[in-house]
């Protein structure tokens, strides 16, 4: 009886100091970014694949008590022998933008780069502060510059508000879909239009307008065309911060917006051939 008293007293002892070490490691985990020299700060963006790369991660940005930053990129679906040159650069990622500061690449054997941050290319200060400020976009691209991966970052960065519409295909059109507005960290919308029987070499055109699809009104905002690919789904983006003839227009002031959205055909007069109502006229 006592032998056995002493093997579970030895066997709780085990446990406990088991329980210890894990809870020790996961505390230093925990605290990695308190680390001496960092303030605890830390955001890590998704970067998404490009052009059926096959290529996707994350980048990690953590502050330092100076206020400039270390940046690990880690990303799946790399080669090995290959360099993977990394940017950040201006402007949204479905927008046109110039270079701000080029990181280390990732090395295509360990999906790996580490940068230590704290100016831009042309010298000027660049802290992580100004990060998340920036209007900019992280760019991961192969050997011909082409991109592969990317993630909006600062305050294009988008936030978990969003709002989808269905597309109904019009008269004897086969194409529908959907169209995704969702709201930016600064307040500006990623509009996403995702379109379903599209014909190879056809492109649509699709419009913001005024007023109900009972009542319409003129074009407000031209969103981006959708350029057709039969039997798969055709995709096209748009940043959406301002009406096509001037002043500011908000995520929640287009969630509000008395509109409907149409894709039409080319030339003139455009014929509808998939539309939904928005904002203020959309079924709740």
């Amino acid at each position: 009886m006592k032998k056995s008293i002493q093997s579970l007293l030895k066997m709780t002892a085990l446990a406990f100091v088991a329980s210890a070490f894990a809870f020790s490691c996961s505390d230093d985990d925990d605290n990695k970014d308190n680390a001496p020299g960092f303030t605890g700060e830390t955001h890590t963006y998704t970067l998404m694949e490009e052009g059926n790369s096959n290529i996707s991660g994350t980048a990690q940005f953590r502050e330092r008590t100076d206020g400039s930053m270390v940046v690990t990129v880690d990303m799946d679906g790399t080669t090995s022998g290959q360099s993977y040159p990394v940017y950040i650069r201006s402007n949204a990622a479905n927008q046109t933008g110039t270079t701000i500061v080029q990181l280390e690449p990732v090395n295509g054997e360990t999906g790996m780069s580490t940068t230590t941050l704290d100016e831009r290319d042309n010298g000027t200060s660049f802290t992580y502060d100004d990060l998340m400020g920036l209007n900019g976009t992280l760019v991961v691209s192969n050997s011909g510059e082409t991109v592969v991966s990317q993630s909006d970052i600062g305050t294009n960065e988008l936030t978990t508000t969003s709002r989808t519409y269905n597309l109904t295909s019009v008269g004897e059109s086969a194409v529908n879909g959907t169209v995704t507005f969702a709201k930016r960290m600064n307040g500006n919308t990623l509009v996403t239009t995702n379109l379903e029987g599209t014909e190879t070499g056809t492109t649509y055109p699709v419009v913001i307008y005024d007023g109900s699809l009972a009542s319409p009104g003129a074009s407000a905002i031209a969103l981006t065309n959708v350029n057709g690919s039969t039997g798969s789904t055709a995709v096209s983006t748009t940043s959406v911060s301002q009406l096509d003839a001037g002043g500011a227009l908000t995520y929640d002031q287009l969630n509000a917006f008395n509109g409907h959205v149409a894709v039409g055909t080319m030339g003139s007069p455009t014929t509808y051939i998939a539309s939904s109502n928005i904002g203020a006229n959309a079924n709740p």
